[in-house]
């Protein structure tokens, strides 16, 4: 597999362009020779010829048309979709308890996981140690597919440097070590690797393998413990300067609220993380709240509404800045009723300045637990198709 920067010669633009024609096939997951030629502004005859030397490379064929088609006499469309198994990405999601490996392939999903539960004294070193595991455990037991693993995309629970490749890696109290996981790696196996924060992993798993949206600007909201968001747009993940986070937990919605640990006041994460809401309602456990909502219990309703009433204030000032498509909620949120969120949807579009013009959907996600392990792949895939960074000979 090369690996090279496009530049202005006819054989780059050509790769450029045979990149560009995977990259809409990728989102669409199915496009007419039509379609590709409109929206990459390109002659249907260059067109033709793109697709045609990737069928004889393998990276995609032709197919009926799935879209509803017309009943009138005449030749089926057909539209070119991806080959499976020949767009590969290796994921790797890195918590406190555990690493989870993913071998995802991008038209379908993941196809083989590895696990490994870490302990106490697992730290620096022997993450290393630990990520070459799963990177060895995946490139020999699919050696004959080895050559198709694009990337591999590493998401971090907690601080990453995507710059620079390193993530500080805390294991026990005290301790932390910076780990350059980025030089180490590419070093070893010759594959790229690319690190981003769990958020945005789970970001792009949704937009892929869960709610399969193919819209250009959405903003992803974890509400959980803490809260933490991602936003897409133009299909690009915005970065940041602390691995692609947005930390919406930190937006000051009351001015005069208390003091957050940040240094800011009334933070929408001291009144609308799910930690908050059990404190409030006086539950032990969500699964507690949620069993007295339901009972309509009295204390847990005022509570709840409250809730409703702060995330309504931080949605709509991320609409009012944003103007996105969809805004997702994932984390804990995604196990509260439909009719909270659909509430909540309401509310936005009601207050926010473009009210009436422009309308927002908000969604819960649907993937967890390890589901949402599959953006770790997509890290790294997504940012290859972004900066064209990659060819197999085109």
């Amino acid at each position: 597999m090369k690996h090279k920067q496009v530049g202005t010669n006819s054989k780059s633009i050509r790769e450029y362009n045979c990149i560009q024609v995977l990259k809409e096939i990728t989102i669409k997951r199915e496009c007419s020779r039509m379609e590709l030629a409109t929206r990459l502004g390109l002659s249907k005859m260059t067109i033709s010829n793109i697709v045609t030397h990737l069928i004889e490379l393998g990276y995609i064929y032709e197919r009926p048309y799935e879209k509803k088609q017309s009943a009138s006499v005449g030749p089926k469309a057909t539209a070119l979709a991806l080959v499976e198994k020949k767009l590969l990405g290796l994921g790797i999601h890195i918590t406190d308890q555990k690493i989870i490996g993913q071998i995802i392939d991008i038209s379908t999903g993941m196809i083989d996981e590895y696990l490994i539960n870490l302990h106490g004294a697992d730290t620096g070193n022997k993450l290393l140690f630990y990520l070459k595991k799963v990177i060895e455990y995946f490139l020999d037991k699919w050696k004959d597919y080895a050559e198709n693993i694009l990337v591999i995309g590493i998401m971090y629970d907690g601080r990453v440097d995507e710059e620079q490749g390193r993530l500080a890696y805390v294991t026990i109290p005290g301790e932390k070590e910076e780990v350059n996981v980025r030089s180490v790696l590419e070093k070893r196996y010759g594959i790229p690797i690319y690190i981003g924060s769990y958020v945005c992993g789970e970001m792009l798993a949704e937009l892929r393998f869960g709610l399969r949206l193919a819209k250009t600007s959405c903003i992803y909201i974890n509400i959980s413990k803490e809260i933490r968001g991602a936003i897409l747009s133009n299909h690009i993940v915005q970065q940041g300067r602390s691995g692609k986070v947005c930390e919406m937990g930190h937006m000051s919605i009351r001015y005069d609220g208390p003091l957050c640990d940040c240094g800011n006041r009334g933070c929408y994460r001291l009144y609308g993380s799910t930690e908050v809401l059990l404190r409030q309602s006086q539950c032990h456990s969500l699964e507690e709240l949620l069993l007295k909502l339901e009972q309509r219990e009295p204390k847990s309703l005022r509570v709840m509404d409250d809730f409703m009433q702060v995330t309504t204030v931080a949605l709509t000032n991320i609409i009012n800045l944003y103007h996105p498509d969809y805004i997702i909620l994932g984390g804990d949120i995604t196990r509260f009723d439909a009719s909270i969120v659909r509430q909540i949807e309401h509310l936005v579009n009601e207050r926010s300045q473009c009210r009436g013009h422009f309308y927002t959907k908000v969604l819960t996600g649907k993937l967890s637990g390890q589901q949402l392990s599959m953006g770790a792949a997509l890290i790294g895939l997504y940012e290859i198709y972004h900066q064209n960074t990659f060819t197999r000979e085109f």
